[in-house]
Formats: C-alpha cells, structure tokens, sequence
C-alpha cells in the first residue's frame, strides 16, 4: 500500500528540488520535469557553488585543500572569474575540515557517509537511488552513523546564510530517509553548512517516534501537494530571487520578450529531440 496520489506516482521519482520548484515556479518545473527541456548553460553563480561543493567533498574524503582546488578546476574548467568567486569559499572551507577533524575525533562513528545517494518506495522503504521502484530520491553532502545509534547528516550551502526554517522541508525529507534507511536509529540530527559564513547551524534534533508519527505525515501531504500544484493547467512563471540561479531564464518570458522567449524555447526543443535521437 502507498500513502501517495495517483498523480504523485504518475510523476515519480521526486525529489526536494523536483517538490520545492513546483511551488517556486511552475513555469520553470513544466520546462525541467514534464517537457525535459535541456538547461541552458549554467551562470556564474551556479558554477562557482558547484566549484566549491566539488572542493570540499575532496576534501572531507581526504584530498589535500590545494589538490582539491587543482582537480576540481581541472574536471570543471572553471574560468578565472569562477575561480576568483570559488576562492571567497576556500576560508569556510578550511574552517570545516578543523570541525570535522574536531568531531572525527571526539565522536564514536559507525559508519561515515559522504555524497550518499539514497532512495525511497512509494510504499516509503529503502530503494537504490537509480532503482526502477524508486519514489523518492536524495543525496547527503555528508552522513555520520553514530555508535549511540543516532545519525547527523550534513548539507552544504553556497547561498548566504538564512533562517535554518528555510530549509526545513529537505531537513525533515532526509530525516525521513534516514529512518527508512536504518530504522536501528533512534534519533536523527540535521545540520545545514553555510560554506561562506564558516558556520553549521543544527535543527532540533528529530527522534524516531517524530520522524515516524508527525514528519512522515507532513512528508506524504508535502508530495501529494507538490503533484497537484504540477497538474494545474497553464502555469505561469514566478518572479523571484530564485530566478538568478534558474536555467531556463532565458526562455522566461517574465525576463524576455515574447520573441525572445520563443526562439531560444525553440533552439532548446531542437537541442532536446536531438539528444532524444
């Protein structure tokens, strides 16, 4: 038996980004998820967050900083301007590997998970992240296992630091897998890395009892409500802050004109059939 909509399965897999761009932009989610438009070429900001993501997971598996740096810029090609805004995250960087290093040290770890990718059932059981039955996926930046049988999971940002509350849905969304994946937990901590700000901010950790009662009940209306938003007819771009870091901006009619929008949505289209061929 699944607890989702008839629609949510139609749409499956999901993800918190699939679930939280229906509500920021249905425009943008019917462009990457119902048509599968290619995204066009990703911008600076976007590039120098994946340059600094790519860095610090070298690094937490153990790469040296420089290395790290060297074979991050030598498997993205980061031009020198991405370089330059890579460069503002090197000090949170730095600054994360001495927690860690703090906490490798002083904490009982079982099992250290780093860029764990991990999925769910519609039935919410554990399934491999590119499994023909998965529902739901997610992948932790970073994951501890911990001896007291409770687990921390970690997710960097390149964003400037806000309320931990913005965040609150993939927190709990990991939560939730978390349990699935090792239901042995008896409480999950969630944290979130803002890189720029060199601070981890933890959430209230969830117990076990939480997470199966009240976050998996939030869980399910949350996707069942994401898949009703994404049936609705005619959907309309939202103007927002989030537009500086979408792909499909320069389709957007709410930022070109319509004989702009339509000629780089028809060059997108062809790039699609394309590669569907």
């Amino acid at each position: 038996m699944t607890p989702f909509s008839t629609q949510a399965l139609e749409l499956a897999p999901w993800s918190v980004t699939k679930a939280k761009l229906v509500r920021s932009c249905p425009l943008a989610w019917k462009y990457k998820y119902r048509d599968h438009l290619p995204e066009d070429m990703p911008g600076l900001v976007t590039r120098v967050g994946r340059g600094a993501h790519s860095i610090l997971e070298r690094t937490t598996r153990g790469e040296a900083l420089d290395a790290a740096i060297d074979a991050a810029k030598a498997e993205h090609g980061f031009s020198a301007e991405e370089m330059a805004g890579i460069a503002r995250f090197l000090e949170g960087i730095r600054a994360f590997g001495a927690t860690l290093a703090r906490f490798r040290a002083t904490t009982p770890i079982r099992r250290e998970l780093c860029e764990e990718k991990v999925g769910l059932t519609a039935a919410l059981e554990p399934a491999p992240f590119f499994g023909n039955n998965v529902f739901f996926r997610g992948a932790w930046d970073l994951g501890f296992l911990l001896e007291d049988l409770s687990a921390a999971v970690i997710d960097h940002k390149t964003g400037r630091k806000g309320d931990i509350k913005w965040h609150s849905a993939q927190l709990r969304a990991y939560a939730l897998m978390a349990l699935c994946h090792y239901p042995e937990l008896k409480k999950v901590w969630l944290g979130i890395h803002f890189i720029g700000d060199a601070e981890l901010v933890w959430a209230k950790p969830s117990s076990a009892d939480v997470i199966r009662g009240q976050v998996r009940s939030w869980f399910v209306g949350w996707i069942n409500d994401a898949a009703e938003r994404a049936s609705f007819p005619d959907p309309q771009p939202v103007v927002s802050r989030f537009c500086d870091f979408c792909s499909y901006r320069p389709i957007c009619p709410a930022h070109n004109s319509i004989e702009a929008a339509t000629e780089r949505l028809v060059q997108l289209s062809a790039k699609r059939r394309r590669g569907a061929g």
